[in-house]
């Protein structure tokens, strides 16, 4: 059995069985953390646990919370002739503070070279894992000039549902190759099914400490 891994809002989750403690940031900028774990002897590909240290404003908040009062669904996809291509950027513009790096993308930045994005969103979506609704993103990451640099797949939750405070936690998966990324995405994806979270009252406690 790989690592157990405890941290934010989930108790519990479970790593592949070859995958090894990698970097860890703790602090830095209010109460942030970063723990990434990768298989052994290989860097290229890692799985990371992320809280980038405070919660959403208010209306932030808001938008984020709204996403899952609807039944899981797809709501963006890169494909510009479908529906929820067009109906769907203007929810990602509405998540803007919820999705991070990831928020640096072709819909929110429509900048060019050095100031342009480096995020090509293909998907968002929402879904549930182990019963709580979490927003899920596929893309990749890439320099100015449009060169691939990474695959990333990710969940971003609320790491205190039902209490004021809305800190927005992710869990990602990335891969410097898209042939590691499909190798290992279905290693992930028993990952989050492996997920037991953690009591929303132990949750609010933590958000707040």
């Amino acid at each position: 059995m790989g690592l157990r891994v405890t941290s934010g809002g989930i108790r519990r989750m479970t790593l592949p069985d070859d995958f090894v403690q990698g970097e860890v940031l703790i602090g830095g900028m209010c109460n942030n953390w970063r723990r990434s774990f990768h298989p052994e002897g290989d860097r290229s590909v890692e799985i990371t646990l992320l809280y980038r240290g405070r919660p959403l404003a208010d209306l932030d908040a808001i938008s984020f919370r709204f996403l899952f009062e609807k039944p899981a669904h797809t709501f963006f996809t890169n494909d510009s002739n479908h529906l929820v291509h067009r109906t769907g950027a203007s929810t990602l513009v509405a998540l803007k503070e919820s999705l991070g790096n990831a928020a640096n993308n072709q819909i929110l930045n429509r900048e060019a070279g050095l100031f342009g994005p480096r995020f090509h969103i293909e998907e968002a979506k929402t879904l549930t894992v182990s019963g709580r609704f979490v927003l899920g993103v596929t893309g990749w990451y890439h320099s100015p000039s449009m060169e691939f640099r990474n695959q990333y797949t990710g969940i971003f939750f609320d790491g205190a549902p039902g209490s004021e405070y809305c800190p927005v936690e992710e869990v990602y998966f990335q891969s410097e190759t898209r042939q590691g990324f499909e190798y290992f995405l279905p290693r992930f994806h028993k990952c989050l099914e492996s997920i037991r979270w953690r009591d929303p009252y132990q949750s609010r406690e933590r958000s707040t400490g």
